[in-house]
């Protein structure tokens, strides 16, 4: 949620359906018919009335971990992770980036490996800095209690919104360590 200087609300939520299908290897997906998309939305609302101003919905891959939000309201965004229900693989520190008006989409990307555990937005909403953290084994091993937090890389890196490039990684740091931003 974000309250806005013009007297309105920024919300956005997110809803899924049948995730277990996705993920269930037993479980045969059709990716054209499967209900294991998930929805991404937000509507923005007036304050003093509590009138709806907006609703955009948006389809995505996998449920969000959390949501951003450029300060003044302009664009929309979640983090999370992506599973291929073709391939039947999950990629880590996926970002996408809305126009929070028209729904278009800005930039979206993938900190590859990676999961993503907090957010900043810089006051100009031109910048984002992720607050990551990279196991140093496979995921199939921590079922098997293999992998460690001491095999973690931690880092905060910076990514320009408009372009979803990266610009800079201010801390790398191994052992465990999990930065917020």
């Amino acid at each position: 949620v974000r309250v806005l200087d013009d007297n309105s609300v920024l919300v956005v939520h997110s809803h899924v359906t049948n995730f277990a299908e996705a993920i269930n290897k037993k479980m045969p997906v059709d990716p054209k018919r499967s209900s294991a998309l998930k929805r991404v939305g937000w509507s923005r609302w007036e304050v003093t009335t509590g009138r709806q101003l907006l609703s955009r919905t948006k389809e995505i891959p996998a449920p969000a971990h959390g949501a951003v939000f450029s300060p003044d309201g302009s664009w929309v965004g979640v983090y999370g992770n992506s599973f291929d229900p073709k391939t039947r693989t999950t990629s880590f520190g996926v970002v996408t980036i809305w126009n929070a008006k028209t729904g278009r989409e800005i930039a979206s990307w993938k900190v590859e490996g990676t999961s993503i555990f907090d957010v900043a937005v810089a006051p100009s909403g031109k910048r984002i800095a992720l607050a990551t953290q990279k196991l140093g084994r496979a995921l199939d091993d921590l079922d098997a209690g293999v992998a460690s937090l001491d095999a973690a890389v931690a880092s905060v890196q910076i990514w320009r919104v408009s372009k979803g490039k990266h610009e800079q990684t201010l801390l790398e740091q191994k052992r465990g360590l999990l930065p917020l931003v």
